[in-house]
């Protein structure tokens, strides 16, 4: 009888230490903690140097990513809200407009509005270069 409980014991000491092992180098490489944990604790020796094993997961920013401007958290372009702060976003030309809905209208209304000017004032500069028209004859 004491064989087979030291046995046990020695076994659950193990897979511990296997499970606590397993889901400190999940976490450090970028893996979910809990599912290294039980594989660590099933699996002993085997899961751990599985999870020795395991690639880096980090998310590297790229092409395809852009940084969300309110916490920073990196997004796939095209997001309409960032899954990390919760912040609503609205893409535009390729250029972000962030906030309420209403601080989004907000800034598309005032976009809108120097465009308007922009154009008004091409438009002004044409007139007064266009010669004027020759008089009409009598």
């Amino acid at each position: 009888m004491d064989f087979w409980f030291g046995f046990w014991i020695g076994t659950l000491i193990h897979s511990a230490v296997c499970c606590g092992l397993a889901a400190k180098l999940a976490k450090v490489k970028g893996h979910d903690e809990v599912e290294w944990a039980c594989i660590g604790f099933f699996f002993g020796l085997f899961g751990l140097l599985a999870a020795v094993g395991l690639p880096g997961h980090h998310n590297e920013p790229n092409a395809s990513t852009e940084p969300c401007p309110a916490c920073g958290g990196m997004l796939a372009k095209g997001y309409m809200k960032c899954r990390h702060c919760g912040e609503s976003l609205t893409w535009h030309e390729g250029a972000p407009f962030w906030g309420t809905e209403s601080e989004v209208r907000k800034q598309l209304f005032e976009l809108a509005e120097a465009k308007r000017a922009l154009l008004q004032e091409e438009s002004d500069e044409r007139q007064r270069r266009r010669p004027p028209p020759p008089p009409a004859p009598r």
